[in-house]
């Protein structure tokens, strides 16, 4: 977290941290506050380049979902479909935390919590970084942020934190996220009215989604701004810190989002996958020219020290050449002699390449080995380059769902590894459409 910054922004308040990272324990060495009219001129001046986002967005869609149980390289893809069928963004990012499994009609399921924000709103928050210089490493949602932080030991618990006078109500399990509800408030802090929200948020986590919360998260100025005296089902205590890290506790609850920050890692980092192509290609830039900059300094030095000790060999050289034969006489008769061996190349060239090609015969009855079941071959292609049988095959996963699709096609492509003499080299397969590509090489 060195010479990083976390900027929190809370309705119309921009809360600001330096926090300082010394082994595993995090130093907030000062804190600040702004207006959001004020956080250009702040950047203006600010020597420091690197950024964390927190934010809570206005405009975000969640849901749970229930996707079927496949190997994970197709897992992420499989949730991205199912988030563009509901999602009512066209252009967006999200997160999803895995919530557990379940038997729906006698199939086993998982059921992912994902929550997603337009693309637009996210870019118009880092560009008012970027537009000034400056690096944004990572975009937190402020209630994935604040779960980061919170450990519940197995349990479920409601967490309660605020933006402007609402009150954001998030549900989590061992830092995973469940649900996530805004409720109206009249005025800031915790009023009788916010105990009711809370107590109807209980009572619909016991009945419809069968899940019996342990206790009540304050997080916040909500701890210190506790007004109410309506009692509720279970156990309502304070969001604190962990001891990792080390502030002034007079501004600790006020700065509590931005310092969750520092608990939160790259599975709740909401930036656009394009942003962060555009900010890992631009990192490694920079250290490749650093390190190019280094290999031309370094070479400089070899280069003279190469040419000083290569002087004495140089001149040697030099009064050996003059004892040399005619080269010219030499290079005619060269030239005459690949002259008369170009008038053969072709007939060699093909003589050679008719013994070094393997029989078709042999490549189609390797065929017959594949294991293609719930395959259906559409076209088989064959040709010769250079003394090698190059196929191309393409099919289709005859199946009922992905998780079947796949296994079968993870078994086709499985058994090319029995054909001796035959390699892959490309192989393809597009899950929603269930196609597949594979080319190989025959020797």
């Amino acid at each position: 977290m060195k010479n990083t910054m976390v900027v929190s922004f809370e309705n119309q308040t921009i809360r600001v941290i330096y926090p300082s990272l010394k082994g595993s324990v995090h130093t907030v060495r000062d804190v600040l506050t702004l207006k959001d009219t004020q956080l250009g001129d702040f950047l203006r001046s600010e020597k420091t380049k690197e950024f964390i986002v927190v934010s809570n967005f206005r405009e975000s869609y969640q849901d749970t979902i229930n996707v079927p149980v496949v190997k994970k390289k197709y897992l992420e893809k499989i949730i991205e479909i199912e988030i563009r069928k509901k999602c009512p963004f066209r252009d967006f990012s999200y997160l999803y935390h895995l919530s557990g499994e379940k038997i729906i009609e006698n199939r086993k399921s998982l059921e992912i919590f994902v929550f997603a924000v337009k693309n637009n709103e996210l870019m118009n928050l880092i560009r008012r970084f970027t537009d000034r210089g400056k690096t944004v490493k990572a975009v937190y949602p402020d209630v994935f942020s604040l779960s980061s932080m919170i450990r519940t030991d197995g349990k479920y618990a409601l967490c309660v934190s605020e933006t402007g006078i609402n009150k954001n109500l998030f549900l989590i399990h061992d830092k995973k996220m469940v649900f996530v509800r805004e409720a109206q408030s009249l005025e800031a802090g915790m009023t009788d009215l916010d105990m009711r929200n809370i107590e109807m948020t209980l009572n619909y986590c016991r009945q419809t989604l069968r899940i019996n919360p342990s206790l009540v998260i304050l997080t916040g100025n909500l701890c210190k701004n506790f007004n109410a005296s309506l009692k509720i089902s279970v156990p309502v205590i304070c969001l604190v810190p962990p001891p990792n890290i080390q502030m002034d506790s007079r501004v600790i609850l006020e700065y509590m989002t931005a310092i969750s920050a520092l608990c939160s890692g790259s599975d709740t980092d909401i930036a656009p996958r394009e942003y962060k192509d555009v900010k890992f290609t631009v990192a490694l830039l920079r250290y490749s020219t650093a390190t190019l900059l280094c290999l031309i300094i370094l070479s400089v030095f070899y280069t003279g020290i190469v040419f000083k000790s290569t002087l004495a060999v140089r001149e040697e050289f030099q009064d050996s050449y003059k004892d040399l034969p005619d080269i010219d006489r030499v290079l005619t008769s060269y030239e005459r002699e690949v002259s008369r061996f170009n008038g053969y190349r072709s007939l060699a060239a093909s003589f050679e390449s008719s013994l070094t090609t393997p029989d078709i015969l042999d490549l189609f009855k390797a065929f017959t080995r594949l294991k293609g079941d719930k395959i259906r071959l559409d076209s088989i292609d064959v040709s010769v380059n250079d003394g090698v049988l190059k196929s191309r095959i393409e099919g289709t996963a005859v199946s009922e769902n992905y998780a079947e699709a796949g296994a079968a096609y993870e078994k086709f492509t499985g058994s090319f590894d029995d054909i001796k003499g035959l390699t892959i080299t490309k192989n393809v397969f597009e899950l929603k459409e269930r196609k597949l590509l594979v080319e190989a090489d025959y020797r």
